[in-house]
């Protein structure tokens, strides 16, 4: 039997066998082995059995990744003569994608393009090119009415119709534009309220298709309200 000397510690893992007992007979093959045996154990190296098993363990559970790929994407990798993942991914594509897929793909592109660029509820002229070509577009394509309501900085009855004006926008979304104008403050805003003869504010303008079909002078919000309803009715 094997006895431990003082040197060996309670809890740290290993036991020091005392240097007497090292110096006496050598163990017998068999113990060797069994030691052996347990330190490629301890090691996490597999014996015979374990080994011979591993390959097929690795072919199963390739096979199960490739049922997993088939089931979630729809794909199979290149080498089974399938379709790989776009470029865009990280994989180079053996072949195009389907042409639904392009076309969803590019639908979603087209949605995001759209979002990026769409008006907000009411829109700040950015200068007098930006109106121009918002009146312009009203002649070409949808929405095909667009209101354009012109104030100050100093104005307080625009201040009191804005809130209205911005619900006003939500209620005709997709079917009426808003752009709003400050004369004192927005660029080219003091020469386009001159340009079109502005001279008292608020004043509401209401363009469809392209051309000028009515005007609110005032914080009138019935008579705006009515006259947008009257333009956005029908084309």
């Amino acid at each position: 039997s094997s006895h431990f000397g003082p040197s060996s510690r309670r809890g740290s893992g290993s036991c020091l066998p005392h240097p007497r007992a090292a110096q006496s007979s050598a163990p017998s093959p068999a113990p060797a082995a069994a030691i052996a045996g347990s330190a490629a154990a301890a090691a996490g190296m597999p014996h015979a059995g374990m080994a011979a098993k591993r390959p097929a363990r690795v072919v199963a559970g390739l096979f199960a990744v490739l049922l997993c790929l088939r089931a979630s994407t729809g794909l199979w990798p290149a080498a089974t003569g399938g379709t790989q993942l776009p470029a865009a991914v990280g994989a180079t594509p053996s072949r195009p994608l389907p042409a639904f897929a392009a076309t969803a793909s590019a639908a979603a592109a087209g949605r995001r393009w759209l979002l990026r660029h769409r008006m907000r509820a009411v829109e700040p002229c950015k200068n007098e090119a930006f109106l121009d070509d918002a009146i312009a577009a009203t002649g070409t394509s949808d929405p095909n009415v667009l209101v354009v309501g012109f104030s100050t900085t100093w104005c307080g009855p625009c201040k009191l119709m804005d809130p209205k004006v911005k619900k006003l926008s939500e209620t005709f979304e997709g079917r009426v534009n808003f752009i709003k104008l400050m004369g004192d403050k927005d660029e080219d805003g003091l020469k386009i309220m001159k340009r079109e003869g502005v001279r008292t504010v608020p004043l509401y303008q209401i363009y469809k298709d392209g051309v000028k079909v009515d005007e609110v002078a005032g914080a009138d919000m019935e008579a705006l309200t009515r006259n947008i309803e009257k333009h956005a009715a029908g084309r």
